[in-house]
């Protein structure tokens, strides 16, 4: 059925190209549209995560994140940059990873989203790690700390230092 929505959201999309069309509260169709397609896609791309299927869950993401850009929406921009970012590390692609976790945190940093930049810090401290990049992923997990201790975010910090105490236990 997600696939079946996709179509019918993929018209709408088209349709609304080049035109300002907008609705009552002001929005522009083709917002709405990109904010739709952005929700299809992120949905279908976590059925096929479930399922192992990481390189079309992939595809899947990238097509969100392109909606999310084009919608003009920075929190859900952000969003999809984070989701993308860990469809690669779990996909075993750490270097594209990093780079979409880095433009993850540009973006909650635009946004003041200290939660977000944590989350960022961690996502990518993850992926210095599975790279043998120790010294660089314990660099994320101690502004992985930083942050959470002085926003006083206490599962955060516990979170950070319990994945920080896992490194040195490993190396």
């Amino acid at each position: 059925q997600l696939e079946e929505a996709a179509e019918h959201y993929e018209a709408f999309y088209r349709l609304t190209l080049g035109r300002k069309w907008t609705d009552e509260t002001g929005r522009t169709h083709n917002s709405l549209a990109c904010e739709d397609l952005w929700r299809i896609y992120t949905l279908l791309a976590d059925k096929m995560l479930e399922n192992k299927e990481h390189q079309q869950a992939i595809k899947s993401l990238i097509k969100a994140f392109q909606m999310a850009k084009e919608g003009g929406d920075k929190k859900m921009e952000g969003a999809s940059a984070y989701r993308l970012g860990l469809a690669y590390l779990s996909a075993g692609l750490p270097e594209k990873a990093i780079s979409t976790l880095s433009t993850y945190m540009k973006i909650v940093e635009e946004l003041n989203d200290i939660v977000g930049l944590g989350q960022a810090y961690e996502a990518i401290a993850k992926s210095l790690q599975s790279q043998g990049k120790i010294f660089e992923s314990i660099q994320y997990l101690e502004k992985f700390i930083e942050i959470a201790k002085s926003n006083n975010l206490c599962e955060s910090l516990i979170e950070a230092c319990t994945y920080l105490g896992e490194i040195f236990n490993i190396t």
